[in-house]
């Protein structure tokens, strides 16, 4: 190994923590000027047990955007979820900041009543660095997901309206930019927000297939990355990053020669660590696979007895009727023959009937 993987979470964040070679990255992944760049509290305690929430680097831009980069190197079960709740807090987390005005004072008491000012609220961005998972986007470097109004989601879908002539759909479109495009009190300020899964498997694949050739600076980042996580890289891996004086820092930070006792311990143990979550998680997967069996084979098993039960109460209402048939059909020779001035010993006789049989069919 000659440069220690940068997927790692603590490599990541030695690398992050400097504040330019955060601000590189997020300048060519986001394709944007960062001014600023202030590095915040990653380890913070927000319910009341005193759980900490750690994220691996939080940061704010100039323009006041909360920016979250987690690194996600092992297949987990729980990342949406999990982000989501990231995303949400790196906005709650601004109520720190927010500054306090003055609503009213109670003149008899002089208590000052105070609100927060919520206009100060600025977006959060949350980037989820994926390392080999790629939530079965196959195609995509990262996908972007973002609060928008419900009437776009319909329009989409619509198959009924996508049949329509193109005047009707070009109506339907102009509507629906409107309700998007409504700002009144900051309604903007929604959509702002952002969850982005970038995938690292795609994006180095993209790389190596010319797909991505036009999306900028950011491939190199995952490609690099994707470098250091072999355990058998070497120097001549990154000789396309030698004269690039940023990575050539990162270069110096990540070498093997220069790592600590503790660093070199924790790649063992992280691998091993790695390779026991892994383990445990096929088990546990393994588990949900054998109970989902059971239970498509019971349900399978209900649809047949369901199946059989039809048939049975089919095959039962179709007796009825046959019998109920029948028996109206007797009835009508019997009339008929009574008619025909047959005595009722001869007509019970003829249809195997009794004679109390008869006489109730003829009475009735």
């Amino acid at each position: 190994m000659y440069l220690a993987p940068l997927n790692y979470n603590r490599f990541f964040k030695k690398v992050f923590g400097k504040k330019r070679i955060a601000k590189a990255f997020l300048e060519d992944f986001l394709n944007i000027k960062i001014k600023r760049i202030e590095i915040l509290n990653d380890k913070n305690f927000i319910t009341d047990k005193s759980l900490p929430v750690e994220f691996d680097y939080r940061c704010e831009l100039d323009n006041g955007e909360q920016i979250i980069i987690e690194m996600q190197q092992w297949y987990k079960t729980d990342i949406i979820k999990r982000f989501y709740l990231y995303h949400s807090l790196s906005t709650s987390l601004q109520l720190e900041k927010l500054e306090e005005k003055v609503i009213s004072i109670d003149v008899e008491t002089g208590s000052i009543i105070k609100d927060k000012l919520y206009n100060d609220l600025k977006p959060s961005i949350t980037l989820i660095w994926m390392v080999d998972d790629n939530l079965g986007f196959k195609e995509e470097d990262f996908i972007v997901f973002k609060m928008g109004v419900e009437e776009l989601d319909d329009f989409i879908k619509d198959d009924k309206l996508w049949n329509d002539p193109i005047e009707n759909i070009l109506k339907e479109r102009k509507r629906i930019l409107e309700l998007k495009n409504n700002n009144t009190k900051d309604l903007g300020f929604l959509s702002k927000n952002k969850l982005i899964f970038i995938f690292q498997k795609n994006i180095v694949k993209n790389l190596k297939n010319k797909k991505n050739k036009n999306s900028g600076e950011y491939p190199k980042w995952f490609d690099f990355a994707k470098k250091t996580k072999s355990k058998k890289n070497k120097k001549s891996d990154f000789t396309e990053y030698k004269n690039d004086k940023l990575f050539i820092d990162i270069m110096n930070m990540l070498l093997k020669d220069r790592l600590t006792q503790d660093e070199i311990k924790y790649i063992t143990k992280e691998e091993e660590l790695k390779e026991a979550y892994i383990k445990y998680t096929s088990v546990i997967l393994e588990a949900k696979k054998e109970a989902q069996e059971e239970k498509r084979k019971a349900q399978e098993e209900k649809r047949k007895a369901q199946e059989e039960k039809r048939k049975a109460d089919e095959f039962q209402k179709k007796l009825e009727e046959e019998r109920k048939k029948t028996k109206e059909q007797m009835k009508e020779a019997v009339l008929d023959l009574f008619k025909m001035g047959l005595t009722k010993e001869q007509i019970a006789n003829s249809l195997k009937l009794s004679i109390k049989e008869i006489e109730k069919i003829i009475k009735n």
